[in-house]
């Protein structure tokens, strides 16, 4: 639009357009905190797809169906019945291999009175492997029981003639890791003579009872039982006697000893009675 003024013209003025500028700093700030919004919802949902995963998985698993399909059994076993085995982990491996509680079978299987340690682990997608490891028993405890060599005791399983080579181990309850470290010092002193214990039997008293193989009895105080068990060796050693002809010998004297010949040997041994007299009173 024109105005006149004055006789000469003058054009209107327009309105200045302001146009607001954005610094370039600010702009790129806006366009990183887009990015790393849109990266952390990314981040999110890949996150969150690995917790989900292995629960649809597992699910997955339960809904199909797919238990355990073989147990692999290593170890050397000798005393351990396949019947017990199967008894012990039937129950336990009808379910899936994800969800089976590998420390209640190791338990079970623990339980079984030959087995000493169980391992457990999976083997996927569908297998258990178990590694047994019997007790190994030194000696028969008692009537019934074994006892292995660090003093623990446990029933007896199978057949009791797979046990009757075994030494014979008794004591008061709560003494089996005592007989047992006796034991192992008197058959390091017999392991000299070729002898060997048969029997051994603690008291509450303090007393040893010892069976030899060849059937002689020895009994001794149980506070210097290798004191008089050397005086016993020298003693056959001296006289000559094969173990066979002693019945038994009474070691708990201090100064000497009472012997029991069996009663065959006693006539054809009649010379050594002065011997045995003077032993037994200069110990």
């Amino acid at each position: 639009m024109v105005r006149e003024i004055g006789g000469f013209y003058k054009m209107k003025k327009r309105p200045r357009l302001v146009v607001r500028r954005e610094p370039i700093a600010q702009t790129f700030k806006l366009k990183k905190s887009l990015n790393l919004n849109i990266f952390a919802g990314f981040f999110l949902i890949f996150g969150m797809s690995f917790a989900i995963a292995p629960i649809i998985y597992s699910d997955n698993i339960a809904k199909e169906g797919i238990i355990i399909q073989k147990v692999s059994i290593t170890g050397d076993l000798r005393y351990t019945k396949e019947k017990q085995l199967t008894k012990s982990l039937e129950p336990l491996t009808k379910t899936s291999i994800l969800f089976v509680d590998l420390n209640l079978i190791q338990n079970h299987l623990e339980a079984i009175p030959s087995i000493h340690r169980a391992k457990i682990r999976r083997h996927w997608p569908y297998r258990l492997d178990i590694h047994l490891t019997e007790q190994s028993p030194i000696a028969r405890w008692g009537s019934s029981k074994l006892i292995n060599n660090q003093g623990e005791i446990f029933e007896s399983s199978g057949n009791s003639n797979d046990w009757i080579h075994l030494p014979r181990l008794d004591g008061p309850r709560g003494t089996a890791a005592e007989v047992i470290a006796i034991y192992r010092k008197i058959k390091e002193v017999l392991n000299q003579t070729g002898e060997y214990v048969s029997s051994l039997k603690t008291g509450g008293l303090g007393q040893l009872e010892i069976t030899l193989n060849g059937g002689t009895k020895l009994f001794l105080k149980k506070e210097n039982f290798l004191f008089g068990l050397r005086r016993f060796i020298s003693l056959s050693d001296r006289l000559n006697f094969q173990d066979r002809d002693i019945e038994r010998v009474d070691l708990r004297y201090v100064n000497g000893f009472a012997i029991a010949l069996k009663e065959k040997t006693l006539s054809a041994e009649a010379e050594n009675l002065d011997i045995l007299q003077e032993m037994g009173a200069n110990g």
